[in-house]
């Protein structure tokens, strides 16, 4: 059904670390000392790789966004799990770390939205990879049968993720809001 990218462990926890001291000093204050502080690596090497803040910033987001991706989208594959706790896994597992980030962090909101920006000047913006993705499993779970009905709900329980993320104060007020746009979509787990 799905290739699950593989994701780096070890890149997670230091673009964890980095995006954190992003979201504690803000993008303007934050120093490439204190970059590599949180990166557990000496500035020259920071300097060296990424040359200047921005690339730090840009490889820290790929580099959680692909971690975050990996892990929603083996709850997707997971054939074992009903198709409620699938979706409703897949999107605590993508957006959930991100509620706690933007909330744990002063300046969480705004290293979020510079993200988001950077994203989509590359031409990568992962939610619309993410639709594609959760419309392909409401499809091969049966939950709709055409193509056009499962993207136009995909992209609605996307956008309510979206709103939820927005809204939420805790990693747990995003899992029941999310249940809950899930059942009012008319997926629960006795329609598997």
């Amino acid at each position: 059904m799905y290739i699950v990218p593989q994701a780096d462990a070890s890149d997670y926890e230091t673009a964890a670390q980095v995006l954190a001291e992003f979201a504690s000093t803000g993008y303007a204050k934050t120093s490439m000392t204190s970059l590599a502080e949180a990166a557990g690596v000496a500035r020259q090497t920071i300097y060296n790789r990424f040359g200047r803040k921005e690339a730090v910033l840009e490889w820290a987001i790929g580099a959680v966004v692909r971690s975050l991706r990996a892990d929603a989208l083996a709850c997707l594959a997971d054939p074992e799990r009903p198709t409620e706790q699938a979706l409703l896994d897949a999107f605590c597992c993508w957006l959930g770390p991100v509620v706690r980030f933007v909330r744990d962090g002063r300046y969480g909101e705004e290293i979020l939205g510079l993200g988001n920006a950077a994203r989509r000047r590359t031409g990568s913006y992962p939610l619309d990879a993410f639709t594609t993705e959760v419309t392909g499993a409401l499809l091969a779970r049966g939950v709709r049968q055409q193509r056009r009905e499962a993207a136009d709900l995909a992209f609605v329980l996307v956008m309510a993720a979206k709103g939820l993320l927005a809204d939420s104060e805790t990693e747990a007020d995003f899992r029941t809001g999310m249940a809950r746009a899930l059942r009012g979509a008319g997926i629960n787990s006795s329609s598997d």
